[in-house]
């Protein structure tokens, strides 16, 4: 922190936004300085000022058209002795700037240690705005703490950002933009794996063998191959820069005599659903994580791979939804910035399209008819699936609320242009050189050969461990992948939930599961040690994510246990209180019969129970594999 804020380099000024842009025009300097302190007992006789000892009510406040002199020197710093609300009674001009109270939603007055606001002059007319770095303004509006998005007087998805806002700034070189603001002096900065004030983001964690740069040359895989490309940098000129895509997807058309469906769908009355953007933010889960110990997580300023480092950690991988019955539920104070009105169509209405492709290799088509059979018959048929189990895909908006899942049919027809042009009519009918779909499981089969390839396809730390697969699906990261995309079972909702605040999920900062684990399917991944793979490509996993071997051992232990007790609704068991949270009266038990742990709200009784005390509770309902889903204390 030290290396970047230095109380010489921060300036003050006032944002300027012009064509949608951010600039910082700077203020007037007092006596050389670009702002002074103020005592706050200085501010009382402001109209509507805010002490900082009224705590439920004090927030950061602005006071413009102010005036202040006596500018004296204490303990370093400058002063201003007098200030008034009036514009006209003293020599300078500006701005009075509160920033928070220091301490961290504490209650007690006694523990507060700032006592200084500052003061800033009005705008400078004759120096020249300065550019706020984008990636910089990015950056911090990704990363916004409660106390900078609340109203007034910030905003909830801008933060400091108004035009005419005083803000404070780190003096960047001539010609640069500024990389480092904030609402005080001493604001927060992000944390810069590579030195350069940039923040550290989760595309920092992807290993370097896999990411392109101008040092090595680029890599085309077979998705690219397949649908095409525009590399984001300059590439030299014996690399591609872009490449057209050779598959046409059309659009889907309403197949015929689902008039009625259709109709139905289309006289719903709109409803509201909640879709809150991602929080990359939520690290344990964007990040493999090798232990769920809350206080050893790895997060962004863990240290990143690089070509020649592992790096403490890595992006955990692909984001996925879980195939779930559709449940739409808005909290009621959801404002109307984080929620959609929509109409959604009803399960059966099927569409047609098509998709043309052309000049595609065998391999290449391979790929493309896998993917597409997973959700048909054909997954069974061609083998790419597991025996009996049933997959989905997911399209449209809702995912994380179980909506758009579909399955998709297809015929396919092959047409060898050769053959094609060699004749003009076949019989009374044009000569259209259509093949049989005989190559289908060949091309199949061909592009699953590509991948499992000892010397082109993927790492050995791939494979299941102990051996080599002989089939894509049995790839450990392919079968988590089908375990996603699975639609027959009935998943636990405990198991498949979104994070809640009441469950203190953003406190515990519980670890994701694996897919494998969710559904009880073996982790069959090779161990490794290493938080990446090596610098050279060829180790592509890395170490398995916790949701630790302990924690899996216990819930075996557990699912044992209830198997023995046969437990029935209303039945009454004991239970050992082992926590207590104020907020919400939560209560957490620990069934001594099964050792499962639940957490009721208990409102009545919170106040007369005490950790460690054995008290009687009843049974109020149960999961379908027989464990206790939710008690009431009968004590």
């Amino acid at each position: 922190y030290k290396k970047y804020i230095k109380p010489k380099n921060i300036k003050a000024g006032y944002l300027v936004n012009r064509q949608d842009k951010w600039l910082i025009r700077p203020a007037m300097p007092i006596d050389q300085e670009p702002f002074v302190w103020v005592k706050e007992d200085r501010l009382r006789s402001i109209s509507g000022f805010i002490p900082m000892r009224n705590l439920p009510e004090y927030r950061p406040q602005y006071f413009i058209n102010i005036s202040f002199q006596d500018i004296y020197t204490k303990n370093t710093r400058r002063f201003a002795g007098e200030v008034s609300s009036n514009c006209t009674t003293y020599q300078y001009k500006g701005v009075v700037v509160t920033s928070g109270n220091m301490l961290e939603g504490g209650t007690n007055p006694r523990d507060l240690k700032r006592q200084n606001h500052c003061i800033v002059r009005e705008p400078n007319p004759d120096a020249q705005p300065i550019p706020i770095s984008e990636d910089a303004i990015w950056d911090y509006c990704s990363a916004l703490t409660p106390f900078q998005k609340q109203e007034p007087p910030f905003d909830e998805n801008k933060g400091v950002f108004k035009n005419g806002r005083c803000i404070f700034y780190c003096q960047p070189e001539p010609g640069q933009p500024v990389t480092l603001f904030g609402q005080s002096p001493n604001f927060r900065i992000p944390y810069s794996p590579q030195g350069n004030g940039k923040a550290s983001t989760a595309r920092d964690f992807i290993p370097d063998f896999l990411k392109d740069s101008k040092d090595k040359p680029a890599i085309t895989d077979v998705a690219e191959a397949i649908f095409g490309f525009v590399r984001r940098n300059q590439q030299p000129e014996e690399t591609e820069q872009s490449r057209v895509g050779r598959v046409f997807v059309s659009d889907g058309i309403l197949k015929s005599n689902q008039e009625k469906q259709v109709q139905a769908s289309q006289e719903k009355t709109p409803v509201k659903i909640l879709l809150p953007s991602p929080k990359p933010t939520t690290f344990q889960h964007y990040l493999v994580q090798k232990v769920a110990d809350k206080s050893q997580l790895k997060h962004y300023a863990s240290q990143p791979p690089s070509d020649t480092k592992p790096g403490k950690t890595v992006i955990r991988g692909h984001k996925l939804y879980w195939h779930k019955p559709a449940r739409i539920e808005v909290p009621s104070d959801a404002s109307d910035t984080q929620t959609s009105l929509i109409k959604p169509i009803d399960s059966g209405i099927e569409f047609t399209f098509t998709i043309h492709f052309e000049n595609l290799s065998q391999v290449e088509l391979g790929a493309l008819l896998w993917v597409l059979s997973l959700s048909s018959e054909k997954s069974q048929t061609l083998e790419t699936g597991k025996s009996d189990e049933k997959y989905c895909f997911s399209l449209g908006m809702g995912k994380p609320l179980g909506m758009g899942a579909v399955k998709i049919d297809y015929e396919l027809h092959l047409s060898d242009r050769t053959e094609r042009y060699k004749n003009l009519f076949d019989g009374n009918l044009w000569h259209t050189g259509k093949q049989n779909n005989t190559k289908e499981a060949d091309c199949v089969k061909a592009f699953e050969n590509f991948i499992l390839d000892q010397n082109k396809g993927i790492s050995e730390d791939d494979h299941p461990n102990g051996r080599r697969a002989n089939s894509l699906k049995e790839v450990p990261r392919i079968e988590m992948l089908l375990a996603m995309l699975r639609c027959d079972p009935k998943l636990d909702e405990e198991q498949t939930r979104y994070m809640t605040i009441d469950k203190k999920d953003y406190v515990n900062r519980p670890v994701l599961p694996t897919p494998l684990q969710v559904m009880g399917i073996s982790d069959n991944r090779r161990p490794s040690f290493s938080a990446s793979s090596s610098a050279n490509g060829k180790a592509v996993i890395t170490s398995k994510p916790a949701t630790q071997n302990q924690e899996s051992a216990r819930q075996t232990e557990i699912s044992k246990l209830v198997q023995k007790q046969q437990l029935k609704e209303g039945q009454i068991t004991e239970a050992k209180v082992t926590n207590k949270k104020e907020q919400g009266k939560q209560v957490t038990y620990e069934i001594i019969a099964t050792s499962q742990k639940l957490s009721p709200k208990e409102p009545k009784k919170y106040e007369t129970l005490s950790i460690g005390q054995i008290v009687k509770v009843k049974i109020v309902g149960l999961r379908e594999d027989g464990s206790i889903k939710s008690i009431k204390c009968v004590d």
